[in-house]
């Protein structure tokens, strides 16, 4: 069994408040967490009675669900106002082998692709209007809602009331008329 100490105390936090774990959403499998702190399975239970140690993972839970919560508000925001982005490409040309016999050129041979120059480019994103509605809706529900229609209140509805026999009469008829 590895040895519960400060240091891999301090190495296991880390790895949690960076890649979460399981259950927390979005959070790495607890086999993964074990492979990458180096203990087996069995250890991290024993561990985990621990207070020190339990609590220790928990608050790094919460580091890592507070983290990747603003990471995903930022990268909404940035689709939802839309964004410009550098980028870089290469252009790639074959690699050209002549051979001479006698001073003279006999055979060109066209080798390997190789890079000619990098290229660097502005990629404009526009916004997208499902991020904005979306993060919209989400940050300010008093201003912004997904209407779908007139709002049925309590006090919009007439309360049920007996019909009179002429009434009862009359939509009797309706009925017969049409079926």
């Amino acid at each position: 069994m590895a040895k519960f100490n400060a240091e891999m105390l301090s190495k296991c936090v880390a790895w949690v408040e960076k890649n979460g774990l399981y259950p927390q959403p979005g959070g790495a499998p607890i086999k993964q967490f074990c492979e990458a702190v180096k203990i087996d399975p069995k250890t991290y239970r024993v561990w985990m009675e621990n207070p020190s140690f339990s609590s220790a993972i928990k608050n790094a839970q919460e580091c890592f669900k507070e983290t990747t919560v603003i990471e995903v508000v930022n990268a909404l925001k940035k689709k939802a106002l839309g964004f410009t982005q550098q980028t870089y490409r290469e252009e790639k040309a074959p690699e050209k082998v002549v051979i001479y016999e006698n001073g003279k050129k006999v055979k060109e041979i066209m080798g390997e692709m190789r890079v000619v120059k990098a290229v660097g480019e502005i990629q404009y994103y526009p916004p997208e209007t499902a991020a904005a509605i979306f993060l919209l809706t989400n940050l300010d529900p008093d201003n912004w809602k997904n209407f779908r229609g007139p709002e049925i209140k309590a006090s919009n509805i007439e309360p049920p009331r007996e019909l009179t026999s002429k009434e009862l009469k009359e939509f009797r008829g309706k009925l017969e008329k049409k079926y």
